[in-house]
């Protein structure tokens, strides 16, 4: 549930990234279930899901963003993407969204990978 009491489901993907070379970790965003409009749900949250239970934390307050409909990573970044098409870094210990750029069309996902290659000189 939010802070503020509210019942929570997805809004969008979930994804899972390696985080050391024996570490995994799980972030998926969430809204509000009775939408937008309802007390303490003006956006999107961040969690970070247990993979061994499923159960959901939420990192923040607020991603600041609604319609997190696509969550990717790359490097030591977490990506969303929105349905008004805002491209947003996402701070993994805060929650809070940061817009990189927004485009003419919306996201209805992100697809990555979820261990980047590295390259060696």
């Amino acid at each position: 549930t939010t802070p503020g009491g509210a019942d929570l489901v997805s809004s969008g993907d979930i994804v899972s990234v390696q985080v050391s070379a024996t570490e995994w970790a799980t972030y998926a965003t969430l809204k509000c279930a009775d939408g937008y409009s309802a007390s303490g749900c003006t956006s999107d949250y961040l969690a970070s899901i247990d993979a061994e239970t499923g159960k959901a934390t939420l990192i923040g307050t607020t991603t600041g963003y609604t319609q997190l409909f696509g969550l990717g990573f790359w490097g030591e970044e977490v990506y969303g993407f929105t349905n008004s098409g805002e491209y947003v870094t996402i701070d993994i210990t805060t929650g809070l969204a940061t817009e990189k750029e927004t485009i003419t069309s919306g996201f209805w996902g992100a697809g990555t990978t979820t261990e980047p290659y590295v390259i060696v000189d």
